[in-house]
């Protein structure tokens, strides 16, 4: 019971981030990711203690990472929306 119901909340969760998606606020989202992203990785490429700049120049490249993992997944998931029904009884209007 507590696992159907935690799937039915990750289905909404899901259905919830892929209409934010199709929405203007969306292109805002990713356009301030992408500045804090580059941010991160020039203050790295300008950190002059190189143990520090180690560091940050890590941390950006894990961030980045973690950033294009979540939108290729979103990618799929759009294109499984699309080509698939079941993906309709979660869809937020």
């Amino acid at each position: 019971m507590a696992e159907q119901n935690n799937q039915q909340q990750a289905n909404v969760r899901t259905a919830a981030i892929l209409a934010t998606t199709k929405t203007l606020g969306w292109r805002f989202i990713t356009e301030d990711i992408n500045e804090g992203l580059q941010k991160a990785v020039q203050e790295a490429l300008d950190e002059e203690d190189r143990e520090k700049r180690d560091y940050l120049v890590v941390k950006a490249k894990a961030m980045q990472q973690v950033f294009q993992d979540f939108f290729k997944k979103l990618t799929v998931m759009q294109q499984f929306e699309e080509s698939s029904p079941a993906f309709e009884e979660f869809e937020i209007a």
